[in-house]
């Protein structure tokens, strides 16, 4: 392990090895798998794993979160996130993704507190502290600690990290949340969840590992790595994928030339996981 990486390991493990019990907002990706394996090793049975069941999280390529835990022994408590109960969400406006972030992090507190825990932590790393993203806000507000921002973990640490200590989740591309699709102002639609999961899936069959199928109105735009725009945008290949998304009840269909963008949607980055 490289010697800045082992000190950043070091420093997490210090960190988490201090105060009280530790659960972490669990989603099953790449940075808060990390930080749950670590504080697993650290503090053995004192680590809990809270994690959000929503729609809006596709399924996506990795490794499956209560497998995960299991295999290490880490206790999991799940609960059901209905975003489209929370006041004003489905409105879409600027501050959508802070109101989630704010009405799921009241509930991991509650069920960190009620198993005695009194220290709830988010998986963010450094690079993310570095952009705008209203669920900073949240995480601020109520006091949830961001141990790997803190150790300055940048998201390739993570990776690299996650390599060495042998994770299944190294390599796991980000699958954030599906509501980012959808355009700042554009009402939310949560009946059309799965037609966006289901469309980028056939991409990531076709072999398209960075995938984005964008909702503009009853639409679609589908955005791809930069370098892997021309075969997207291949004649036939357009074609039957085309066929395949009018057939999941999009009325258009269009590529986007300059590929893959975070905040592609007109909004907000896309949140880590």
């Amino acid at each position: 392990m490289e010697r800045l990486l082992k000190q950043k390991h070091d420093a997490l493990r210090n960190r988490l090895s201090k105060g009280g019990g530790v659960a972490v907002a669990f989603s099953g990706g790449t940075d808060s798998a990390l930080l749950l394996a670590v504080a697993a090793d650290v503090r053995g049975g004192s680590a809990l794993a809270v994690r959000a069941l929503t729609p809006a999280q596709p399924a996506g390529p990795g490794a499956d979160p209560r497998e995960f835990c299991r295999q290490r022994g880490i206790a999991l408590e799940e609960f059901p996130l209905e975003e489209q109960d929370i006041p004003g969400f489905l409105r879409n406006t600027p501050d959508r993704c802070y109101l989630c972030k704010r009405h799921l992090f009241e509930r991991a507190w509650a069920i960190a507190r009620s198993r005695g825990f009194g220290r709830l932590c988010d998986g963010s790393n450094a690079d993310d502290a570095r952009e705008d993203r209203p669920g900073n806000r949240a995480v601020a507000e109520l006091k949830v600690e961001t141990p790997l921002a803190d150790c300055g973990f940048s998201k390739a640490d993570v990776r690299e990290l996650s390599r060495a200590l042998g994770l299944p989740t190294a390599e796991q591309p980000s699958a954030p949340c599906l509501y980012t699709r959808f355009p700042t102002g554009q009402a939310l639609q949560p009946e059309r969840l799965g037609a966006i999961a289901a469309a980028e899936e056939l991409l990531r069959q076709e072999g398209f590992d960075t995938v984005r199928v964008r909702a503009e109105g009853t639409g679609a735009r589908i955005e791809v790595r930069a370098d892997q725009v021309s075969r997207l945008m291949d004649g036939p290949l357009f074609g039957a994928l085309e066929a395949q998304l009018l057939s999941l009840g999009f009325t258009a269909v269009a590529a986007d030339p300059r590929g893959y963008r975070l905040g592609g949607a007109g909004q907000a980055p896309d949140q880590p996981q």
